[in-house]
């Protein structure tokens, strides 16, 4: 079923845990004011996002496996503010089930802000659809480490995305006033920056 944490401004840390959930509503839910952090855990939903995130706070550590399967549903949804920080060796994807191919991975819409600060990082599309969507002035920012997105990514409405060492395997779309900054900071003078 559906864990429901972070209720009232409550903290809540999730280590080596498996949340599997076939039911309706997202697999781990973060309520306004609440705070999640997620270590070396499994969360995998097939009825809704496998982690919703709203005007609450949510940390994903290392080694976590973020799942969404069989409906057109994000693995990480994003909404009203909230803020999602993300660090080393995460693997994020999200596989449906047809007719439900219209769907996105990471998806951040109202005033989102998602950090990526870790090295290892992969977030995969496998409808090749959208790997990562921001919507309504939302914020992306990778950093810290290299990350591979596999399918678009997609930055609109006044939101904006950087990328400091990233591989995109599919199309890049910047519309309506969204804004795209792909830099290479890494250390040994290498490009690193490719979209395929």
């Amino acid at each position: 079923g559906t864990a429901t944490v972070g209720i009232g401004g409550s903290r809540v840390g999730l280590t080596n845990l498996t949340i599997i959930n076939g039911e309706s509503g997202p697999g781990v839910f973060v309520a306004p004011s609440g705070f999640l952090e997620l270590r070396e855990s499994v969360i995998q939903s097939s009825a809704g996002p496998a982690l919703a995130v709203a005007a609450g706070t949510a940390v994903i550590t290392d080694g976590n496996t973020i799942t969404a399967t069989g409906a057109a549903f994000p693995a990480i949804m994003a909404r009203e503010g909230a803020g999602v920080w993300v660090g080393n060796d995460n693997t994020i994807s999200s596989a449906a089930d047809a007719p439900n191919t219209n769907m996105t991975t990471v998806n951040g819409t109202r005033g989102v802000v998602i950090t990526m600060s870790g090295d290892g990082n992969q977030v995969t599309n496998t409808t090749a659809e959208n790997a990562l969507d921001l919507h309504h002035g939302s914020t992306f920012v990778q950093r810290n480490g290299h990350a591979v997105f596999n399918g678009r990514v997609r930055v609109n409405n006044m939101s904006n995305a950087g990328f400091e060492d990233v591989e995109i395997n599919g199309d890049v779309d910047v519309t309506l006033f969204g804004s795209l900054l792909l830099r290479d900071d890494n250390s040994d003078g290498v490009a690193t920056d490719t979209v395929t």
